[in-house]
């Protein structure tokens, strides 16, 4: 999925010890997705507000309260977002 929702952060990755690029590829794809729904024009705000609040919630477990990908990633035009949206609840 990294590689599909920024090519450029996916190869300077390499540049951190590897002890790192788990960690911080985790991070960043889960702030990619949270700012994926942020910018989803076609959903309400409330809507959007609601679900990255459950997403912040959520860090903790293995799911998002709430949160069901097929009502979200059929918003994005980019495959590769879609794709990012359909695994962010199983990414940590």
């Amino acid at each position: 999925v990294l590689r599909r929702v920024s090519r450029s952060f996916y190869v300077t990755i390499r540049m951190l010890p590897a002890a790192m690029r788990g960690d911080v590829s985790l991070a960043y794809l889960v702030a990619r997705a949270a700012d994926t729904v942020a910018d989803c024009s076609p959903a309400p705000v409330p809507a959007r507000l609601d679900l990255l609040r459950s997403a912040r919630e959520s860090l903790d477990s293995p799911e998002i309260r709430g949160y069901r990908p097929d009502d979200w990633a059929p918003r994005q035009r980019a495959a590769a977002e879609r794709r990012l949206l359909q695994a962010w609840p199983g990414l940590w």
